[in-house]
């Protein structure tokens, strides 16, 4: 049975740190046989279409944030984990590339600005997947930022990108965490398709983007059992408030709590 551990979108450095920090330490107890990133991993702030003609434009740096990532994901991430990882291409990761494309067409035959070389892929032996992951018959996985159709729903994105595809899909983009089966056929002769959509580990306090504060998220990533004839199994894996998780009918990262419920440091634990 392969083993297939998603890192959903990050963003950093608008993501949060628990969640990250304990999902590092869920890779290093876990040891998967490969971890895909979804995408996203970076949020690169500057060149949003968010930040266009503000001061965001000007005073955040893509140099910086890619530091920051390196830094709080890729390295942690290497440091427990040395096997396979691959991160797919996405719609926050080409904005450095996009954005000089756009706005000094002059300076964009460098590769300088695309995320691999940003996020220095080479040095962390990290492999570009580009728009499309085929990880298993009939199935793959894309970030989800090339045209599908969007719903509401957690796992509605995911399957709509299943349907005009023919195969199953694992995304992210929508930082929603859900599954959706839908079969077709007739006596017995049924096909079924899966979207699935990974969660994320942002802090939504970060996204001052957002209207009011609130949005339908939910916090999470997604693991991928896939059998040895193919077959794959996804297990989503919601993050509670305190940025713990139970996988398997353990508890990872918990906060300690007194009886009263309020948290308490360890030593007083």
């Amino acid at each position: 049975m392969k083993r297939i551990i998603v890192l959903p979108d990050v963003q950093a450095p608008l993501e949060d740190p628990r969640m990250v920090r304990n999902w590092i330490a869920f890779v290093k107890d876990f040891q998967p046989d490969e971890v895909l990133g979804i995408g996203d991993t970076c949020d690169f702030t500057a060149p949003s279409r968010w930040n266009k003609g503000s001061r965001g434009e000007f005073e955040d740096d893509v140099y910086e944030q890619a530091l920051y990532t390196k830094k709080r994901v890729l390295a942690p991430v290497r440091e427990v984990f040395d096997g396979r990882f691959g991160i797919l291409r996405s719609n926050h990761g080409d904005r450095p590339r996009d954005y000089l494309r756009k706005y000094a067409p002059a300076l964009a035959q460098t590769h300088v600005f695309d995320e691999p070389e940003l996020l220095d892929y080479d040095g962390f032996e990290i492999t570009d997947l580009g728009d499309f992951y085929d990880f298993a018959e009939g199935w793959t996985a894309t970030h989800g930022h090339l045209g599908f159709s969007s719903s509401r729903y957690a796992g509605g994105s995911a399957m709509a990108a299943a349907r005009a595809m023919g195969k199953s899909v694992v995304m992210g983009h929508v930082h929603k965490l859900g599954l959706i089966n839908e079969s077709r056929g007739y006596k017995g002769n049924l096909q079924t398709l899966t979207g699935v959509e990974v969660g994320h580990f942002m802090d939504i306090n970060k996204a001052t983007y957002l209207k009011r504060g609130a949005t339908n998220w939910q916090a999470g990533f997604t693991l991928l059992y896939v059998g040895k004839y193919g077959d794959v199994t996804p297990v989503l894996v919601p993050m509670a408030s305190d940025g713990s998780f139970t996988v398997e009918g353990q508890r990872y990262g918990a906060l300690h709590r007194g009886e009263n419920g309020r948290f308490v440091g360890k030593a007083a634990a």
